[in-house]
């Protein structure tokens, strides 16, 4: 038996960590020397999240329970913000986070889907305006396709006035910018979804 063994976190302690973390990191992005250090911190707490939730050894009740929190304390806002702040393997940890959450299902119900729909300003259309921001536009772009394959939420893409926005985006002048939002057009709303241009209101 090892003298020295190491606590294991409690879903709730993961949770509540990564949402301090990732609040200090949005309340001192203007502080350059704080931002740094908050930064890392936001990293180490958003890793081991995702650590947790894609652990094949997690338990079904501890997923059940880290997603409980991950909803109720509004995690999904925070991740979505702190996109632009955090480093490239930071992102990755938030698309794998993202993309787990959305395929996550529970009986008939999709509860991340239902979330997002409910706040698709702070979700969907926050990561639209994020499009333009070169460093997290592949990692926008990968969380905006997994996101569109879901109806409910294709169809409030396709029927806001924010879906011009994509015509903008695909002839930006910087090319990783105009690509990924012509792969996430092309790919999910027109070839997979089902739905046509012709369909949404937005451009009725």
């Amino acid at each position: 038996m090892p003298f020295f063994s190491h606590k294991k976190s409690s879903p709730e302690e993961i949770v509540t960590e990564a949402v301090d973390q990732l609040k200090d990191l949005l309340a001192n992005k203007s502080k350059p020397s704080d931002k740094n250090k908050a930064e890392t911190t936001a990293d180490a707490a958003i890793g081991t999240l995702n650590s947790k939730l894609n652990d094949a050894n997690t338990s079904f009740d501890a997923v059940a329970q880290l997603c409980h929190l991950i909803y109720t304390h509004d995690l999904i806002l925070l991740l979505v913000k702190s996109l632009p702040l955090v480093g490239f393997e930071t992102r990755k940890d938030i698309t794998n986070i993202m993309g787990f959450l959305v395929r996550r299902q529970v009986g008939s119900s999709m509860p991340t889907v239902e979330y997002i729909v409910d706040k698709a300003n702070e979700t969907v259309f926050e990561l639209l305006k994020m499009f333009e921001n070169r460093d997290c536009s592949q990692a926008v772009g990968l969380m905006l396709r997994d996101m569109a394959k879901f109806p409910p939420i294709c169809q409030i893409m396709l029927s806001s006035p924010h879906f011009f926005d994509f015509f903008r985006l695909i002839v930006h002048p910087i090319f990783d910018i105009a690509t990924d939002c012509f792969l996430t057009f092309h790919v999910e709303f027109y070839n997979k979804t089902g739905y046509t241009v012709a369909a949404s209101p937005a451009l009725c």
